[in-house]
């Protein structure tokens, strides 16, 4: 006998139903995860390009700062030393530093100069700002040739001698310090009389020399080694240089971007210092 049941063979509509869900589900997962890897690819892109851009943007900064020059400025002339300074005459080092700007003299070729011309003592200035004619904003390279009288005085924009350069667009973080040493006496060790020079460092977030006077017979003694020396004026020993830029905006995203910072960079400088040297007994035998 029959027992009544047919032996069926094939898919109900609930497994039809439930099979077909899974392979939405599947399918919608893979889809996701490749629209995430085109997102993070993107993402990825951009900061390396915004990575990019930083670290062209401190080389240019390096490069130039490092070729700054301890240039005396004195009365309406300037000088490449110091023993070279008239006495009675006003006599301060051509360097001005700030949290975001930076002033020096440089005889590297200038940036804006059309190239028709040698290399030549100039002035520079980095600030960040806008450019005087256009509004841009960023960072900016003035350049002005010394010629006599204008040596470090102020600066006007419509002065055809100052000639304006943006150096990068869209920063929204410059940031400069400023490394002083300066010579400290220390107690001499037992049975010493004299414990030599000592130096110690400090980071500075502005550097302002002031004007000093020469007086006769002071010229060649500006030639003595100790920074500490009260007519003694040098550069600071290193400069650090900090950015940010604004991260490239996502398609619809709102509110104001983020801002990547570089780590930040020490330019070591031409400070007109020598230090760590032997002392020179006045009486010592000459070799």
């Amino acid at each position: 006998m029959m027992n009544g049941q047919d032996n069926q063979k094939g898919f109900t509509l609930l497994e039809l139903i439930l099979a077909i869900s899974i392979v939405a589900i599947i399918a919608a997962l893979l889809m996701g995860g490749v629209r995430l890897g085109m997102l993070t690819r993107d993402a990825g892109d951009q900061k390396v390009s915004t990575l990019q851009r930083m670290r062209v943007i401190t080389e240019q900064l390096s490069q130039k700062i490092k070729s700054l020059y301890p240039v005396f400025v004195t009365d309406k002339t300037f000088s490449q030393t110091a023993a070279t300074a008239t006495p009675k005459q006003e006599r301060y080092l051509a360097f001005q530093g700030g949290p975001n700007f930076i002033r020096f003299a440089t005889f590297m070729g200038p940036l804006t100069d059309p190239g028709d011309r040698p290399p030549h003592a100039h002035e520079t200035m980095i600030f960040l700002g806008e450019m005087p004619e256009t509004r841009q904003q960023g960072i900016v390279m003035m350049e002005r040739d010394i010629t006599s009288g204008n040596a470090f005085t102020y600066i006007k924009t419509e002065d055809p001698d100052s000639r304006f350069y943006l150096l990068a667009e869209d920063v929204a973080y410059l940031k400069f310090r400023y490394y002083q040493m300066e010579e400290i006496t220390l107690a001499p060790p037992p049975g010493s009389e004299n414990s030599g020079p000592a130096y110690r460092g400090e980071w500075m977030n502005s550097v302002f020399i002031d004007p000093e006077f020469t007086d006769p017979g002071q010229a060649a003694r500006l030639q003595d080694l100790g920074p500490n020396d009260p007519k003694r004026i040098t550069l600071p020993r290193a400069v650090e240089i900090s950015i940010g830029l604004h991260e490239t905006p996502k398609p619809g995203a709102k509110g104001e971007p983020a801002i990547i910072f570089s780590p930040p960079i020490v330019v070591l400088l031409n400070s007109g210092i020598e230090f760590a040297l032997p002392i020179i007994e006045e009486n010592a035998p000459k070799s």
